[in-house]
C-alpha cells in the first residue's frame, strides 16, 4: 500500500492493523502445514513418540513467541 500523502497517525494505524491480521494468520498457516501430517492416523502411528511430534510442538510455540516479539519491537 502506498503511504504517500498520508499523515503519521494514519500510517501507524494501518501498520498496526496489518500486523494484527498478519501475525495470527502466519502462525495458523505455518503450524497448520506441519500439523497436517499428525492428523493422518496412519502417519500418526508411525510418527508417535518421535522427534517430529516434539519439533512440531516447538515450531508452533517458537513462531508464536517470535511473532509476538516482532510485534512488540515494531510498535
Amino acid at each position: 500500500m502506498y503511504t504517500v500523502g498520508m499523515d503519521l497517525d494514519s500510517r501507524a494505524y494501518f501498520t498496526a492493523a496489518t500486523i494484527i491480521i498478519a501475525v495470527p494468520t502466519g502462525v495458523k498457516v505455518f503450524s497448520g502445514i506441519t500439523g497436517v501430517m499428525l492428523s493422518n492416523s496412519s502417519l500418526d502411528i508411525i510418527l508417535h513418540d518421535t522427534y517430529y511430534v516434539v519439533s512440531h510442538f516447538h515450531y508452533v510455540l517458537s513462531l508464536g513467541a517470535v511473532f509476538a516479539l516482532f510485534c512488540a519491537v515494531s510498535l
